[in-house]
């Protein structure tokens, strides 16, 4: 679960170190994905460069009331 710091270059590292503490077919979830364009650009960078799919949930919100959101992407499965 990728929760930290909103910051491009924080979330997309932290979003290899998640893949590489995955088994082959686990997932990892970034949130905060849709109100924050530094989170979603890293995110999208990361399953476009791995060519991972995943999913957007845009309904989830905040304690604020914000809409925020999560995206989730699978590693791939060793085949």
């Amino acid at each position: 679960f990728v929760d930290g710091s909103h910051r491009y270059e924080n979330v997309k590292e932290d979003c290899y170190l998640a893949l590489d503490a995955l088994n082959p077919g686990g997932y990892f979830i970034t949130h905060d994905y849709i109100i924050y364009e530094s989170v979603k650009q890293a995110g999208d960078e990361v399953v476009a460069e791995c060519g991972l799919p995943y999913a957007v949930n845009n309904v989830q919100k905040n304690y604020r009331d914000e809409l925020c959101g999560w995206m989730i992407a699978r590693k791939a499965a060793r085949g």
